[in-house]
């Protein structure tokens, strides 16, 4: 499973908040990028707390920062990785490690590289709640 503390989890996981954009002075230091992702079935949560890169080429993206994770004192990365499908659902990889001890908590492509483009993790928009992306694999 993608929650290394109980791999034999299953559930549906989601991104609640995605914002990330260069400022004017070239950083990616606003107040408005912000990064809220959550895996209700293993009650784990991740916040961003700062923004380190954003590349865009193409229909794909990566996005590195900082944040905290419940469960986790210690400071953690965080590395979300979208294709934007237009005639498909689009995909999401989204991994997330301890900045201290290196070790992976969570990564929805667990086998794959370290900045790899998801191959198979299929975002989904929520009915009940729009604003809100779920992703399934």
């Amino acid at each position: 499973g993608s929650y290394t503390a109980n791999p034999s989890l299953a559930g549906t996981a989601s991104i609640s908040q995605l914002t990330a954009k260069y400022g004017a002075d070239g950083t990616l230091g606003a107040l408005t990028n912000a990064f809220r992702f959550s895996y209700s079935t293993a009650g784990f949560t991740f916040s961003s707390l700062s923004m380190k890169w954003l590349v865009i080429s193409g229909n794909k993206s990566w996005l590195r920062g900082e944040g905290s994770a419940s469960g986790v004192t210690d400071p953690c990365y965080f590395l979300v990785s979208v294709v934007d499908n237009t005639t498909t659902l689009d995909k999401v990889r989204l991994k997330i490690w301890n900045k201290v001890t290196g070790k992976v908590i969570y990564d929805n492509q667990k086998d794959s590289a370290g900045v790899s483009a998801p191959d198979d993790a299929v975002a989904v928009q929520s009915s009940t709640s729009p604003s809100t992306v779920m992703f399934l694999k």
